[in-house]
């Protein structure tokens, strides 16, 4: 990855964790199989499979961009913070998928692990001020299984 390409995935990263936080939203793309996804640019020397990472924006426009430049029969969907904190990350953490943040049209941005960006957005959101995802009481039910049936938006 060449250094402005290194520059420009930080920079959208750090809009991801700052726009998400304050609105409390953020966007994906619903295809036929579920949500948008790409191969992990992590190269895979075990001969396991590709790691997917899950695509998410912190903004419509943007989503809609990578919509129309690289899922065309997609649609773009909110998501509310609160889901993707608590039921997305979990399961995606669980299903070894990683999450991909304000990735542009040509498929180009960070790939981070799911609790790793669970803990940037709830650290971004405590030195924000109040918000309402943090006054919502989290009862965890301990059964796995549960958090699975809502990844990748699954209901």
């Amino acid at each position: 990855m060449s250094m402005l390409t290194r520059e420009m995935t930080e920079e959208n990263h750090r809009r991801f964790i700052e726009r998400a936080a304050t609105s409390e939203a953020l966007w994906g793309i619903r295809v036929a199989n579920g949500f948008a996804y790409a191969e992990s640019n992590a190269v895979d020397r075990g001969g396991h499979d590709v790691t997917p990472v899950l695509l998410f924006w912190s903004d419509r426009k943007y989503a809609a961009r990578a919509q129309r430049e690289s899922y065309p029969e997609g649609r773009v969907e909110l998501l509310t913070l609160f889901d993707f904190l608590f039921r997305w990350l979990p399961g995606m953490e669980a299903d070894g998928a990683l999450a991909g943040t304000n990735w542009t049209g040509d498929l180009i941005g960070a790939e981070l692990k799911p609790i790793a960006l669970q803990e940037e957005l709830l650290n971004a959101m405590g030195r924000s001020g109040t918000h309402r995802v943090l006054r919502v009481p989290l009862v965890l039910s301990g059964d796995p299984a549960r958090s699975r049936r809502h990844r990748y938006g699954g209901r």
